[in-house]
């Protein structure tokens, strides 16, 4: 057995055959004899791939919208002169239309590639999958097919066109070497609720066709000819998540209570009015965390108020009466804009980010707290403010609120005058004096990812000490009770905006703890739901109780472990 280990991309478990799906090879400088016939032959693959998108758009519109927003970004990518004249020169120079494709997709992706944000580096995908297609047009290749068998697909990058294409009865999983979280094939893989792991390097020389693999897309483990053991405990996983999936199908829960009627707030973290269409089909309570570095990761320059108002009223119009915490900007750490000019740090997760660049960039700043004010007028937002580590800060951040709600009545715009005001709970500082936090802020949301990092002072994207990286550290759960009891000691909401708002092994410590609220991505929310709903707050409070007195993590995670599974029962 060989165990590898990749990216976390879609969540799930596949056990499958492999099978490699292999990118067409353009031999480099092919002789071009007759540039005219050339671009015919260009130009008629080019409208064959239009048509083929313009097909399948066609038919995804019918059934899932998000996906025809993706084919049609490729027709874009297909009809746009910026794409296409740069080809049709080249050929008409004298390359090959596969070489000509081959040099400008090269050329405009690795533009993307460096980009500072990922939305922008994932772009540098979409121009090497219409490039794909292209390619693939003019050599004459047929659509890819899958055995009859559930199947592991294995590829260096894998186009949403080609997932698309693909029969779904039969593709267990997805392993790529290019792509990230925000790919279009990770986000496709999440929608059609297919396992994917990405970031395996060289996948072509280490898998091979038809050989047995599990995949992990919850942890990005993969292994390769796994041994029985191995695959009778993923059958096991397999079984309990089937079992557990079919229970909160059948349950009938549209609110979080405890079977002590406790009642616990079950809400979604999005990053824009796009994230909303999930939750049109279920329950949920709320907006417990809009990102919204999201918003301002689609201008190459700095957003307007009006352009901010009308994306965040747009989620806060959604959600049709329920509340919105909207965080203002988490520039910095691995979130990077080319506009902002951030200065380049050895360490920038402990360096100039959130509040510490805002608070230095004031008018940007109140462009951003007036459009929030302002969409709370459409219903009811909140207004949050992460990587605080001092007082002063967050009373800093509370005098341009007034400033930014004198602006709008100057201008006679209607705006929410009694807006919440939190902060988001993610630096040790801010835990330790969360009592005193608690005295000023209206509500508080934990951030368990940042928090966890800094606690146990390890990088989470570092493998060579994820080991440490443990949110069942004692300090860890110390602060993260702290937090919770210092809140609901003050009379405001204690929330959980982080990973671990999702984890359902270590929920049964947070309703302990008295959590009120509990934000987590969409599709988690009815499964957190049914749990919650199975828990008694009393029973859990001496959990918690009996975990603040256990040093090793591993008999925490142990413990909590067991409780949880015994609720769901699986």
């Amino acid at each position: 057995m060989i165990q590898l280990n990749g990216t976390a991309g879609a969540p799930g478990i596949a056990l499958g055959t492999v099978v490699i799906l292999r990118k067409p090879v353009v031999s480099e400088n092919k002789p071009c004899l007759n540039a005219p016939a050339e671009l015919q032959r260009f130009e008629a693959a080019r409208l064959e791939c239009v048509e083929k998108t313009i097909k399948l758009h066609t038919d995804l519109l019918e059934h899932n919208d998000d996906e025809a927003k993706i084919v049609k970004a490729y027709k874009m990518i297909l009809d746009d002169l910026v794409f296409i004249s740069p080809i049709q020169k080249e050929i008409t120079n004298g390359t090959s239309a596969e070489d000509a494709v081959a040099l400008q997709v090269e050329k405009l992706s690795s533009v993307f590639a460096v980009m500072k944000t990922d939305y922008m580096r994932q772009r540098a995908d979409d121009i090497r999958h219409v490039g794909n297609m292209l390619t693939q047009t003019l050599q004459g290749c047929n659509d890819f097919q899958l055995p009859e068998e559930p199947s592991i697909l294995v590829s260096e990058d894998l186009s949403p066109v080609d997932t698309l294409r693909i029969n779904r009865n039969y593709l267990a999983g997805i392993v790529t070497q290019f792509g990230g979280r925000t790919s279009h094939t990770v986000i496709l893989a999440k929608t059609i609720g297919i396992p994917a792991v990405t970031g395996v390097s060289n996948v072509l020389e280490k898998f091979s066709d038809a050989e047995t693999a599990i995949i992990d897309g919850t942890t990005g483990d993969v292994y390769l000819d796994p041994d029985a053991s191995t695959i009778v405990n993923y059958y096991k996983r397999i079984d309990r998540e089937k079992a557990l999936a079919e229970k909160v199908r059948e349950s009938q829960h549209v609110a979080g209570r405890t079977l002590d009627d406790v009642d616990i707030q079950i809400c979604a973290n999005v990053g824009g009015e796009q994230d909303m269409k999930p939750l049109e089909d279920i329950a949920y309570d709320g907006i417990g965390l809009f990102r919204t570095e999201f918003v301002f990761g689609r201008f190459s320059r700095y957003p307007t108020f009006e352009e901010q108002y009308e994306a965040y009223s747009e989620v806060v119009k959604k959600a049709e009466g329920r509340p919105v915490i909207i965080r203002t900007l988490d520039i910095g750490g691995d979130k990077d804009l080319a506009y902002f000019e951030l200065p380049k740090e050895e360490n920038p997760f402990l360096g100039y980010r959130a509040v510490r660049v805002c608070l230095d960039r004031e008018q940007i700043f109140l462009d951003q707290l007036m459009a929030i004010l302002a969409a709370g007028a459409c219903g009811k937002a909140k207004i949050m403010f992460p990587m605080i580590t001092e007082m002063s800060e967050f009373v800093a951040c509370k005098r341009l609120v007034a400033k930014a709600k004198n602006l709008l009545q100057d201008r006679k715009i209607p705006f929410d005058e009694d807006i919440h005001i939190g902060i988001m709970v993610e630096t040790p500082a801010s835990a330790v004096l969360a009592d005193r936090f608690a005295t000023v802020c209206d509500f508080v949301s934990i951030g368990t990812n940042d928090l966890t990092q800094y606690v146990t002072c390890t990088d989470r994207a570092n493998p060579n000490i994820q080991k440490l990286y443990n949110p069942y550290n004692p300090a860890v759960i110390r602060l993260i009770g702290n937090t919770i009891r210092s809140a609901r000691q003050a009379g405001i909401e204690a929330g959980v905006c982080g990973e671990l708002a999702g984890e359902l092994n270590f929920i049964p410590l947070l309703v302990g703890f008295g959590v009120n609220k509990l934000s987590m991505s969409p599709a988690l929310i009815e499964k957190v739901r049914y749990l919650v709903c199975r828990l008694n707050q009393r029973e859990m409070s001496r959990l918690s109780d009996q975990v603040l007195n256990i040093d090793d993590p591993y008999e925490i995670e142990s413990l909590v472990t067991s409780v949880s599974e015994r609720a769901l029962a699986i």
